[in-house]
């Protein structure tokens, strides 16, 4: 007999024989839903009825969806490689203000990282014009796209009857560079995980615990247990007295009513208080577990038992490294592979990145004390820290002022340029540069090798790899100390970079077990080398002059 498609399904379906009207086992098959030890079938309406995850996901999805998303342009200037606005770029619209007709940029942010959270993929189909300029982004609930991989690429299938913002079609095959796909972690081709199927037992067991906690209070606060009487009760009889009883004791205004028992009638208790069944310290536990599966510190999600920082800007950086900064990095890969052109991308011409200054924005101490640092060495311009405190430019405030006479950057680039007076030029004076200057290369050896210590065998030349990214950090930790001994700043922290790097990968040339002697030694001889290229660049310096 031949097999039909539907007996195909039913097959394919692990074993299941019931009904194919079964709303919730079809949902199990498409994988939106998921049957939890606790009795409790946990969709992503039912996952967002309990409380934690609810605010996980609207802090997550809510922080990132307030920061802007700019399309930036790389640009040349006379003192070196830098970036502007490209306000005229067909992406730079539908990333900072409106995605297309209906859904604002801030929006289709927060319902992106939101079904991302939820289901580990959230998707967005991408309208372009004839010259294949994006020129929106539309939205796709999860439920209605399948990511699907034929071997060598995604592609993706749309339901029938699937709406997506306001287009009037949608085609039920997309290419994956016509779709904006944000994914969780992920662990093949086929898309990331969400918290609605790989969280479902915990979420299943807080359910079921807060529902137990409702039912104990609905019937009275009285614990499950039975009635014996001595003799022999007719079923009218006992249907009769069961049902008195329950009319008295559960429900709504019938909490702690007293109970005459007659006829010899005992009461035995059989059920669990909410002590015993320890609810708090279930409820406790959950709030960390589903920290656990969004990397939220428990703090953020109403745990007492948080710990606390220092400063609001301390304590916004470390949620900002351990959860925010995966997004915000998923987000800005796929608008870069997806939303330009193919040129642009080979000459690395345009990006999408956000603007994270309100994240780390301090407290008003802090915050002044920052912009007085960043005037005083030129980081910052007057009017551009009035612009972050939403005042007017003034007259003269955008230039960039040094230290010494605080004159425009660009006349005098270096220290050296500078004409010098007397005092700086003793002995002390030349001392005290040297000192300044062995300091902070002696704190950038401290924490590149403190990082560098913390790779395993297996992991170490990938993390060797990536101190390259830490370049930003050295400059900010190197700079002031190399502009006040009068060095290239920028060419000095590269050569920093280069050098550590490279010792670095010197050392792995042994056996794993000699690995960490390895690292130590070249500390050591990192030590001795930067206190040796402080000398030498002071002394250059006096040579110059």
């Amino acid at each position: 007999m031949k097999v039909t498609f539907i007996e195909k399904l039913k097959r394919a379906y692990k074993g299941y024989t019931g009904s194919l009207t079964d709303v919730e086992h079809w949902d199990e098959f498409y994988n939106t839903s998921t049957q939890t030890n606790a009795g409790i079938r946990i969709d992503a309406d039912k996952a967002l009825t309990y409380s934690p995850v609810w605010q996980g996901i609207d802090l997550i999805s809510g922080d990132i969806s307030r920061l802007p998303l700019i399309v930036y342009e790389r640009i040349e200037t006379e003192h070196g490689s830098g970036k502007q606005r490209a306000t005229n770029h067909a992406a730079y619209n539908i990333l900072k203000r409106s995605a297309n007709n209906r859904l604002t940029a801030n929006l289709w942010r927060s319902r992106m990282i939101s079904h991302a959270l939820l289901y580990g993929n959230s998707y967005s189909y991408i309208e372009r014009d004839s010259q294949f300029n994006p020129i929106g982004l539309h939205w796709i609930h999860t439920e209605n796209v399948e990511c699907c991989w034929d071997g060598q690429r995604n592609f993706y299938r749309i339901r029938n009857n699937t709406t997506c913002g306001d287009l009037d079609h949608i085609p039920k095959i997309v290419a994956a560079e016509e779709m904006f796909h944000l994914q969780g972690l992920t662990v093949n081709y086929n898309g990331g995980c969400g918290i609605v199927h790989f969280a479902a037992q915990t979420i299943g067991k807080q359910l079921a615990a807060d529902q137990y906690g409702a039912e104990f209070f609905a019937n009275g606060a009285v614990a499950q247990g039975f009635l014996s009487h001595p003799g022999q009760l007719t079923e009218d009889a006992r249907k009769n007295f069961l049902r008195g009883w329950n009319q008295r004791h559960q429900g709504q205004g019938n909490h702690h009513k007293i109970c005459l028992l007659e006829e010899g009638i005992s009461w035995s208790d059989m059920g669990t208080s909410p002590e015993d069944a320890m609810l708090i310290e279930v409820a406790n536990f959950g709030i960390k577990d589903i920290a656990r599966f969004f990397n939220l510190p428990p703090g953020k999600l109403g745990d007492d038992s948080r710990t606390s920082y220092s400063s609001v800007e301390q304590e916004n950086r470390s949620y900002f490294n351990s959860t925010l900064g995966k997004w915000i990095s998923r987000i800005e890969a796929e608008a870069n592979a997806k939303l330009f052109s193919q040129r642009e991308m080979d000459n690395d011409s345009h990006f999408a990145e956000f603007k994270l200054d309100a994240l780390f924005k301090a407290d008003t101490s802090e915050r002044f004390t920052a912009y007085s640092t960043a005037i005083q060495w030129g980081i910052k311009t007057r009017n551009e820290v009035r612009a972050e405190e939403n005042l007017n430019p003034i007259a003269g405030g955008d230039v960039c002022i040094t230290p010494m006479n605080m004159q425009p950057i660009g006349e005098n680039e270096l220290l050296e340029d500078y004409e010098l007076e007397e005092s700086e030029n003793s002995r002390s004076d030349l001392l005290a540069r040297q000192a300044a200057l062995v300091d902070a290369f002696k704190r950038v050896n401290k924490r590149m090798m403190l990082r560098a210590k913390k790779l395993s065998p297996k992991k170490y030349l990938a993390g060797v790899n990536q101190l390259t990214e830490q370049l930003p950090i050295i400059k900010e930790m190197l700079w002031p100390a190399l502009r006040l001994a009068g060095a290239n700043a920028d060419l000095e922290c590269k050569n920093y970079l280069e050098h550590i790097s490279d010792g670095l990968l010197d050392a792995a040339d042994c056996q794993p077990d000699q690995l960490k002697t390895r690292v130590t030694d070249f500390e050591t001889s990192l030590n001795e080398w930067t206190v040796s290229r402080a000398i030498e660049l002071l002394e250059l310096k006096q040579c110059k002059k």
